[in-house]
């Protein structure tokens, strides 16, 4: 009966992944989230499913009782199907609900619609301490004056910090290339045209 009083409590964060990097992420962001906005309840399919369950059904039922969901994109994984039906299960509810796309290695006009409509986030500091900020302000039984939750970011940002910067060094980097501008395109064409 404690337990179920609890679950109620605990604001619901459902975190969505596809492919390595962003799995790591999501397993990251399970483990960071409950320190840096206390009370938070996260769900990871790969952690949060029992082996035998059918799973197709408990996400859904997740999905239905969810007020923040985190997706963790990369280019590899922006339209896959999966992730695609997990970000508009989490719409269903948009009244009450937050969908959080967290952009790993791309940028948010790489992103195509349904995706694009979402506010995205970056995995810098500004951007992490926003959506912690949206966290709480959706939990409504536990919400922290911004000034304590501000204390538990801080607290535990360096931790998030250096292991999100140790799994991008180890998928290769993960920085967007710059974008070559006109100019550039131009004048590589006709280098090229010259060569011809």
């Amino acid at each position: 009966r404690d337990e179920t009083t609890k679950e109620n409590r605990d604001m619901k964060v459902f975190i969505s992944w596809s492919g390595k990097l962003s799995e790591e992420v999501a397993s990251l962001l399970k483990w960071w989230l409950p320190y840096a906005v206390p009370g938070t309840d996260t769900f990871l399919s790969k952690e949060d499913i029992d082996k035998g369950a059918i799973w197709f059904g408990d996400i859904e039922a997740v999905l239905k009782d969810t007020s923040v969901g985190v997706i963790c994109l990369t280019r590899e994984n922006k339209a896959r199907p999966w992730i695609l039906f997990e970000a508009g299960g989490l719409n269903k509810g948009l009244n009450k609900s937050r969908v959080c796309p967290l952009l790993l290695d791309l940028d948010a006009k790489e992103l195509d619609l349904p995706l694009k409509a979402f506010n995205a986030a970056t995995a810098d500091k500004e951007n992490m301490w926003a959506l912690c900020k949206t966290i709480n302000r959706q939990n409504a039984e536990k919400t922290f004056p911004e000034p304590h939750l501000e204390e538990f970011f801080n607290k535990f940002w360096p931790d998030f910090d250096s292991k999100f910067t140790a799994l991008l060094k180890k998928h290769g980097g993960a920085t967007p290339p710059k974008q070559k501008g006109v100019q550039e395109i131009v004048e590589q064409i006709l280098k090229q045209c010259r060569h011809c």
